[in-house]
């Protein structure tokens, strides 16, 4: 017995999409890329073939056609129309909007909306921090307190709202020995579409909050720095793996610290600031 797909397991329109034809393949052997197009009511043979090999997006306007040729329910249609828009989409900001929709509907289905929960860990930029500082100090359920200790400060209702989610979702537990609470390791596993998506958006705010710390902090309470240099593709690749081992590094730093007083984000940024463009030989 071959099951059909479940599309509100998907994020990436791609990924459900090959999916699918495997499950028609398998229930029809002599099932092809062509005749999947003339369910949908598309000419030709290879459009679909170039769509699963990311050599182009799927276009909006054959968005219903290919709903009709899996047989969506309207509500998978709306799900898929979604996920379509959602994989296509650059902007950051909308493409977040978007996120939000689609996890809006999987959790009104129960297997997801646990999962999906923990997604909202970088939703606010104080919940990472909140988590690191309730393993350093004894804030004795004075989430005044707590939120003032923050730069920027939060509200007190905003750190007991925060601590909730941390607790419930894992990612802080009791501690054992003495009252409050201590760091825990939940992995958050997440397809690489959607953590970009979050991630871009946590990453935006910290660099709004970055600017303020040129206010909010003395010289010798921040290190910020920059270089601009000329380099290749090869090179920036190059980079990009330095960065991302000297970023383990620091970690490995911080773990052996065993007196830790103050919570702080380090961030890299390498962007380009201008690109040639190269001449025909």
């Amino acid at each position: 017995m071959v099951n059909k797909p479940v599309i509100y397991d998907y994020f990436d329109y791609r990924e459900y999409l090959n999916d699918v034809f495997g499950y028609f393949k398998k229930v029809d052997p002599e099932f092809s890329h062509r005749k999947f197009l003339a369910d949908a009511n598309i000419p030709g043979s290879t459009y679909l073939l170039r769509v699963l090999r990311n050599e182009r997006k799927l276009s909006p306007n054959y968005i219903p056609n290919f709903s009709s040729a899996i047989k969506h329910a309207p509500s998978e249609a709306f799900f898929f129309e979604l996920l379509v828009k959602f994989g296509n989409e650059k902007n950051v900001d909308r493409k977040e909007m978007l996120l939000k929709e689609l996890l809006k509907i999987r959790s009104e289905k129960t297997s997801h909306s646990l999962e999906d929960q923990k997604l909202r860990y970088f939703e606010k930029w104080y919940y990472p921090v909140i988590r690191d500082l309730v393993g350093i100090v004894d804030f004795g359920n004075d989430y005044n307190a707590l939120g003032r200790m923050l730069i920027p400060p939060v509200k007190a209702e905003q750190v007991e709202n925060a601590i909730g989610f941390l607790h419930k979702n894992g990612f802080i537990k009791k501690r054992e020995n003495r009252a409050g609470y201590e760091p825990s390791e939940p992995i958050l596993s997440t397809p690489p579409t959607v953590n970009s998506t979050i991630l871009s958006q946590f990453h935006k705010k910290n660099l709004e909050l970055d600017i303020e710390a040129f206010e909010n902090c003395s010289v010798s309470d921040r290190s910020i720095s920059s270089v601009v240099m000329s380099i290749s593709s090869k090179t920036f690749d190059k980079l990009r793996l330095e960065i991302q081992e000297f970023r383990k590094r620091l970690i490995a730093i911080a773990r052996e610290d065993s007196e830790p007083d103050v919570v702080v984000r380090l961030g890299f940024q390498m962007v380009p600031r201008a690109k040639v463009k190269k001449k025909d030989v």
